[in-house]
Parts: C-alpha cells; sequence; structure tokens
C-alpha cells in the first residue's frame, strides 16, 4: 500500500485543495477568512458619517432620545397614506380579517391570494402624498436618484417611478411593508419594490419586505437640519459646514438605498416574480 505521505504535495491552485502528482485528493486546504470588500459608495458613505459623528456627534441618539419612536419615525421619514378607507374597503371585499393584539388594539391582516388587491387599495388611498411628486424629503430624493440611475426625467420620471405609503395599513400589518415604489423599466416591465424603515438595527422575524432599512441606513433623516439645508441648497444659499456635511451624507444615503433597490428590482424581473 502506498500512503499519501509518500507523494511530493503540491496545492491546487484552483480548488484549494492539497493533491498528490497523480491527482489524488490528500486533504481539503481550509480557505482563509477574506473580509467582503467594500463598495466605493459605502467606504465614502462611512467615512462622511465618522467626520460628522467627530464634529457633530450622532444624531441617532437625538432621534432615538428626543423625537421618533417606531411609527412616528416612519411616518415622519415615509409621510402616510389614508389607512381607513384601505380597511374599509379590504373588509367589504372580504380581503381581510381582524385580529386583537394582547393590548387589545386592532390589526388587520391580509387573507391569502389578496395581496395584490389589497396593493390596489393602498394606491387608491393615498391621502396627501402624491406618487408622482412625493412630499416628504426622503422618498422625494429616492424617486429622483432612482430616475437618474434609469434615465428618466421630467414627465417620464413621474409616470415611470411612483411612489406609495402604506404606513397603518394591511400591508404594514400582514407583511411589514411601508411603502414601495412602483417603476417601469426601459423594456416595459412594472416592477413593484418594497421598502421597511424601523429604528431596530436588525430585521424582524415576519418581515416580507424587498429592502429594509435599519436606522445606520438612514440616521441622517433628522428632519429639521435636513429640510433647513437641502432648501438652502436649492436656494444656492451658502451651507455651513455641519449643513454641508448632513446633506452630502443623505445623499449618499440615498444612493446606497438605491443602489439595493435596483439589484432588488433586476432580482425580480430574473426570477419574474410579482
Amino acid at each position: 500500500m502506498v500512503f499519501p505521505e509518500m507523494f511530493p504535495i503540491e496545492e491546487h491552485p484552483k480548488r484549494k485543495r492539497i493533491v498528490s502528482p497523480s491527482g489524488v485528493v490528500i486533504r481539503r486546504k481550509k480557505a482563509a477568512p477574506q473580509e467582503k470588500k467594500k463598495e466605493p459608495l459605502l467606504k465614502e458613505l462611512e467615512r462622511a458619517e465618522q467626520m460628522f459623528i467627530a464634529l457633530y456627534g450622532d444624531l441617532r441618539r437625538a432621534i432615538r432620545k428626543e423625537r421618533y419612536s417606531g411609527e412616528m419615525f416612519e411616518r415622519n421619514v415615509l409621510g402616510a397614506p389614508d389607512a381607513d378607507p384601505v380597511i374599509k374597503e379590504g373588509i367589504t371585499r372580504g380581503a381581510l380579517k381582524e385580529k386583537k393584539t394582547p393590548e387589545g388594539k386592532s390589526l388587520y391582516i391580509i387573507k391569502y391570494g389578496n395581496e395584490e388587491a389589497v396593493f390596489d387599495m393602498v394606491k387608491k388611498h393615498q391621502g396627501t402624498n402624491n406618487p408622482q411628486a412625493p412630499k416628504k424629503l426622503f422618498p422625494r430624493a429616492l424617486k429622483r436618484m432612482l430616475s437618474d440611475k434609469l434615465g428618466y426625467a421630467g414627465a417620464e420620471e413621474s409616470r415611470k417611478v411612483q411612489y406609495y405609503s402604506s404606513i397603518g395599513t394591511p400591508l404594514d400589518h400582514s407583511l411589514g411593508i411601508d411603502c414601495f415604489f412602483e417603476i417601469i423599466d426601459k423594456d416595459q416591465n412594472r416592477v413593484t419594490v418594497t421598502l421597511d424603515t424601523s429604528l431596530r438595527e436588525e430585521k424582524g422575524e415576519g418581515v416580507k419586505s424587498d429592502v429594509y432599512l435599519s436606522e445606520d441606513d438612514i440616521w441622517s433623516l433628522h428632519e429639521e437640519l435636513l429640510v433647513r439645508a437641502i432648501e438652502k441648497k436649492e436656494k444656492n444659499d451658502n451651507l455651513n459646514e455641519r449643513e454641508s456635511l448632513a446633506v452630502n451624507i443623505f445623499e449618499l444615503q440615498v444612493e446606497a438605498v438605491s443602489e439595493k433597490m435596483l439589484q432588488s428590482m433586476e432580482h425580480k424581473k430574473r426570477s419574474q416574480f410579482f
């Protein structure tokens, strides 16, 4: 019997295995763990965030302590539709069922097979939100960024990239979907990309949105600072250093979110989902 130790040993260059000259695999070589490389956009965003925190402190603390929690944060950032007409129509059409929380609060859950119908109901009852021209800063900026990346401008942007809030609706209660974009691509494919935003660091169980945004993804959304700074920028007024850095971080965060959404959109097109 010939033992493997009798062979001179060489490493197979592709498969990371130890093999003999005759090609017999002696043992696998465990590859050293490699740190995942960050994209240039994320590196730039990380540097800007670290600079802002070093100079002015962490806005996330202010958000948590002074202003936002749960649905308040979501409504302030995303806007809210008219949930009551959605629930009323859903119950009338037999698309929803009521569920009571331990605290006695009513949640309205989508019955299996009625998801598409409820999406249509939410689209019909957007309240003060204009899908073609959102009032809230974050969806407005995100819509513009998506349109730019898809090569749309003007009326084409309004028609082919539309934003809908679903805060407080059965889409929120059942699927954890806080908002969604409906996008028509260059091949005229209509794709819905859903988002969930939260102050939690990690995605909770049962959330079925395409893109999950934690506090770390959008912490620059301290509305008072950003709205004031962006208004000044749009008027071509001079921004101070703090405002300039905040706007830069916000724009980088919006671009990073748009990249996640476009990746999800391409995945859906490939899998012919939704």
